[in-house]
């Protein structure tokens, strides 16, 4: 019962007077318009990408949080074209949070081995609080934990509506990408009750640098790398809480494998395999930090279509991404 109530009891601090952080994917690259905007259309052809997490299952569900976004370039606006939706539960239905967002991203190729490419995008979000399954610290009984006291708190919204801005910028060549991204540019309002303080959803900075090392026999002179070795390092910061990731990735055919390490928090495997167009992954988080023996760790599953087209006019390189398509 001690334990329960101190779970409502960190979700209620997010959803009043608590700045809150955004859910984190572990499968960067496989979940592109998410880590940065500015992915977007660098495919060239459309790109479908599907992404589920289970964050700390221990929890029975307490973080369980959907993605899909698709993206093309489209020559008639000289850039990429993207829309990503996610959806984040947490509290196994306490707080639910829903993002439509549209990206435009300008692509220019600047050198016969450089494009650019920089980001715009606008979201829509709505967060459902459910209040009647929120059990407040304040109704904690200390002389019966079994029985709650009366609420003393009355959540008159239970729903808010607001619109989210975000930027990105990358270059990239055939054997490196790098990349910045803002997201809440506007820092939101996230109150459920008028009369609290300020609580807004601080600004996410993100910085990510990668190079691909070919190993194919031909080498760089291949056309296509079909195998090859990946250092990764991504940065981010979204108020006080700072992370640093470090990842090797290796690709080798169809295969592909990972680890990352996620600075005091956790080290991550991944495996994909690909068919053609289509790509599967799974990445499991090994816990470092205390919570390990109570989160046993966190699931994600990560789905990729890369589309076939035939376009009317030249467009800039394809990105080779490091991890999905």
């Amino acid at each position: 019962m001690k334990k329960t109530l101190l779970i409502w009891l960190g979700i209620a601090m997010l959803c009043s007077d608590v700045e809150a952080q955004d859910p984190q994917f572990s499968q960067f690259y496989a979940n592109p318009l998410y880590l940065n905007p500015a992915f977007s259309g660098t495919k060239g052809c459309g790109r479908l990408n599907l992404n589920f997490r289970d964050q700390w299952p221990q929890l029975s569900g307490q973080f369980v949080t959907y993605s899909a976004s698709y993206d093309q370039y489209s020559s008639a606006v000289n850039g990429g074209l993207g829309l990503l939706i996610t959806s984040d539960n947490a509290g196994r239905g306490v707080l639910v949070t829903n993002r439509v967002g549209a990206i435009y991203s300008y692509i220019k190729n600047f050198h016969k081995d450089l494009t650019f490419s920089f980001a715009l995008q606008a979201d829509l979000e709505q967060k459902n609080l459910n209040s009647q399954t929120l059990i407040l610290g304040d109704r904690y009984n200390p002389n019966d934990p079994n029985n709650l006291l009366p609420p003393n708190e009355i959540i008159p919204t239970t729903s808010l509506l607001y619109p989210d801005f975000s930027t990105g910028a990358m270059v990239y060549g055939k054997y490196f990408q790098a990349g910045m991204a803002v997201h809440h540019l506007l820092e939101p309002q996230q109150k459920y009750i008028v009369s609290s303080t300020s609580s807004f959803l601080p600004r996410k900075y993100t910085a990510h640098i990668g190079v691909n090392i070919p190993l194919d026999k031909d080498g760089p002179k291949a056309r296509r790398m079909n195998s090859y070795i990946s250092p990764q390092v991504i940065f981010q910061q979204q108020k006080d809480f700072q992370e640093l990731n470090l990842g090797l990735l290796v690709k080798k055919g169809p295969i592909s494998g990972g680890v990352w390490y996620r600075t005091r928090d956790a080290l991550i495997v991944s495996m994909a395999i690909q068919n053609n167009n289509f790509r599967v992954g799974y990445s499991y988080d090994v816990t470092l930090s205390n919570l390990s023996a109570a989160s046993v760790g966190s699931h994600e599953i990560a789905i990729g279509y890369a589309f076939s087209c035939k376009p009317k006019k030249k467009i800039p390189r394809a990105m080779t991404c490091p991890e999905g398509f």
